[in-house]
């Protein structure tokens, strides 16, 4: 079933509408636009519109109509401001009201409108300027969405700001559309990457070339010394905001890897030695600097930390490797790349595709994990079961609460591979759903002896009688092949014995991306009924891998051997 976008404004927002329905990466959502300058009638009075709990909504309104008191500042006559704070602080109240419906809210911030002369140099003066207040009542009205896990402002202002025409009185007048056609292509491009975002296609992970991208010159000619970085020389100082801007991604949850041809100790000694190197070798998640071709080179990288071709994005200053690799692995982003390197910063800002819901401290320590990875794949050399003991994984079994209710509800939307259902909530579905009589929802969290791997795992149940049903069987890429993938199945079984079920019914749903769910299946003890269809029947016994020891939060009992 198709979702829905539904645009509530109070202008003709028709334009938005055809290029949210023009683009390759929403065409799975069908747009439905409100009569326009109704928003706080819509808002206030729900109507028999259906709605499923996919859909989305996105509010553009703009101060003057939501605000009597606004309005009369937008025409240089004196008003209160805490009118115009009241007046914005009860549409808060009535978007909330709205999103409790819908997956997720979008709304667009306040702004000026187009060519609008303000007070001039008074307009950041108190009690005055009409700058300052429609900065304020933005401030005022995302302070009042603050709790609201599903709902997100836009910044129209920059939509505003990069728009390259004026307003064009003439549309206005004849189609009630106030801003040019690029005001609304750069808000297509910002809710278009929204829903990407809650959809989990993120990109994850950035492959870097060396020689021209992340410095200047060949290193392999010039040696270290002679590469152009920082120092007095401007293109070196472009490299270096460069990698300065790369690793400031690594915050955000974004891996860093190596694709470079070269000779690995001269390239390495390069990254090591150079003063002015910003990435250092722990910033990156794995590199393959050698001769060989780039593109396998990247698929090697992803089979190893467990990411897709979709998670990926390329970056070379060669035309040549970046068309190989877009052949090749049609799913990596490889966008174009400026000859120029002091528009490499502004290029990297303008790609835009490494949003993610929420930022959490896991994400801001990804690269540690990886960079710890690399010590479990040096001991990954001995024998699997050898190597499994040595590890020493334990998973960490917790209810759902206030306490990881936001960390679990980023890995329910953005976890794609190891995913039953693929079905994605806000964390207040997810909690609404959980709270129900039989219905159970438990967050595993995975470490071992290099280090913490974070929440991981995420398991629901839910019972029918005496029939279980494994709703949500989720495992983050980074844990997988070290069977807890397993371990996930037998806490599920745990779950449904304790709620007093006969069987566990495992249905798998096929997505593009979610086939290794299906291997792990199939690998498992379930028995497999018919196509993507499994079960576990209680009165066989389900052993928990004797490599993984599991440790409680939260009172879940655990047996180590379910019969």
């Amino acid at each position: 079933m198709i979702s829905k976008i539904r645009f509530i404004s109070d202008f003709n927002i028709s334009i938005l509408a055809r290029y949210i329905n023009s683009r390759s990466l929403t065409t799975h959502y069908d747009s439905v636009e409100e009569a326009y300058g109704q928003v706080l009638s819509i808002l206030s009075n729900p109507d028999d519109v259906e709605i499923t709990s996919n859909d989305l909504s996105f509010v553009w309104a703009r101060p003057e109509s939501i605000s009597g008191a606004y309005s009369k500042a937008l025409n240089f006559t004196a008003s209160d401001e805490q009118e115009c704070i009241e007046d914005i602080e009860y549409f808060g109240d009535l978007l909330i009201e709205h999103s409790k419906k819908y997956r997720f809210c979008f709304v667009a911030s306040f702004g000026l409108p187009l060519d609008h002369s303000g007070y001039g140099i008074l307009d950041w003066q108190l009690g005055v300027g009409l700058t300052r207040l429609v900065s304020l009542l933005n401030i005022k009205l995302t302070e009042k969405l603050a709790s609201e896990k599903n709902i997100f402002v836009l910044d129209a202002n920059r939509w505003f700001l990069e728009s390259k025409s004026g307003s064009l009185p003439k549309m206005w007048y004849a189609t009630k559309v106030p801003y040019p056609n690029d005001v609304f292509q750069l808000a297509a491009d910002d809710l278009e990457r929204a829903i990407t975002t809650i959809d989990g296609f993120s990109k994850r992970i950035i492959f870097l070339d060396l020689d021209n991208t992340l410095w200047g010159g060949v290193v392999g000619e010039n040696g270290w010394p002679g590469v152009r970085l920082g120092g007095h020389d401007h293109i070196g100082e472009a490299f270096k905001d460069f990698q300065h801007k790369l690793k400031a991604l690594t915050l955000r949850g974004v891996q860093l890897a190596l694709v470079s041809k070269n000779e690995e100790d001269v390239a390495l000694e390069a990254i090591d030695k150079h003063p002015e190197m910003v990435l250092k070798r722990s910033d990156f998640a794995a590199w393959r600097i050698n001769w060989g071709d780039k593109a396998q080179n990247i698929v090697d990288i992803l089979a190893e930390i467990n990411l897709g071709e979709a998670s990926a994005v390329f970056i070379d200053d060669n035309p040549v490797e970046r068309g190989r690799v877009r052949s090749a692995l049609p799913e990596v982003y490889v966008p174009e790349w400026p000859e120029d390197p002091c528009l490499y910063v502004k290029t990297l800002n303008h790609l835009r595709c490494f949003d993610s819901i929420s930022i959490s401290a896991e994400d801001r320590s990804r690269t540690k994990m990886y960079v710890d990875n690399k010590a479990r794949r040096t001991l990954q050399s001995k024998s699997m079961d050898s190597w499994l003991v040595e590890l020493g994984t334990v998973v960490k079994v917790e209810e759902l609460g206030e306490a990881n209710i936001a960390r679990v509800s980023q890995l329910l939307n953005k976890t794609n591979q190891l995913n039953l259902s693929t079905r994605r909530l806000t964390a207040e579905q997810l909690k609404n759903w959980s709270g129900g009589v039989n219905c159970r929802t438990i967050a595993c969290s995975v470490s071992d002896k290099f280090g913490d791997l974070g929440l991981t795992g995420i398991v629901s149940v839910e019972v029918k009688g005496d029939q279980a049903y494994l709703v949500d069987y989720i495992l983050s890429c980074r844990v997988m092949g070290r069977v807890v993938e397993a371990t996930l199945i037998y806490l599920a079984i745990n779950l449904a014995n304790e709620l007093l079920a006969k069987e566990l019914h495992v249905l798998y749903l096929p997505t593009e991306r979610n086939m290794p769910t299906l291997k792990v299946l199939k690998t498992s003890s379930l028995s497999e009924i018919r196509d993507n269809q499994f079960l576990w029947d209680f009165s066989s016994k389900f052993d928990l891998p004797s490599h993984i020891r599991i440790e409680q939060s939260k009172p879940v009992e655990v047996d180590n051997e379910l019969n």
